[in-house]
């Protein structure tokens, strides 16, 4: 009966840790700036030739206000055919994210929709994309190499 109750607290004491450590990872912040952030990506991943816009351009694409925001990195090319494209945020404290990565997640599917069936490169691109949370930083890039603006994200921070 006693090794069964040392068991038990030993499986609690395991989960608890877990947890915590699943948790911590989340909750880590940066102080870098967005800007920098986004042009180590940008640098990395073959994106340097696409124009960085403003908050107007943010809130035309995205649809959210950019001053919900502690910043922001937006690149996109002028061209309706392009889709790569580069977005780092960075979330004012408090703020989980989760409406933006929903943002995110629901602009890829339609931009899916309407490049599936004619236009296979964008589609295969849009596919592979990259939405990442790292504590108050959000990556999305449409990229060649995805992993490369993964990897460039976490080394930046």
């Amino acid at each position: 009966m006693k090794h069964l109750r040392i068991k038990e607290i030993l499986c609690v004491l395991v989960l608890a840790l877990f947890i915590f450590a699943v948790l911590a990872q989340r909750q880590q912040t940066s102080d870098a700036k967005a800007a920098d952030v986004g042009a180590a990506v940008a640098a990395a991943c073959g994106l340097e030739k696409l124009e960085p816009r403003g908050d107007q351009a943010f809130k035309k694409e995205f649809g959210l206000d950019p001053q919900q925001f502690d910043g922001g990195y937006y690149a996109a090319s002028d061209d309706v055919m392009e889709v790569r494209e580069l977005l780092v945020v960075r979330l004012k404290p408090g703020d989980d994210g989760a409406a933006l990565l929903e943002t995110l997640r629901q602009r890829v599917q339609q931009k899916i929709v309407l490049f599936e069936g004619y236009a296979a490169e964008p589609t295969a691109l849009l596919k592979s994309h990259q939405l990442i949370q790292r504590g108050n930083f959000v990556l999305f890039a449409v990229c060649d190499v995805p992993a490369d603006a993964a990897k460039a994200f976490r080394s930046a921070l």
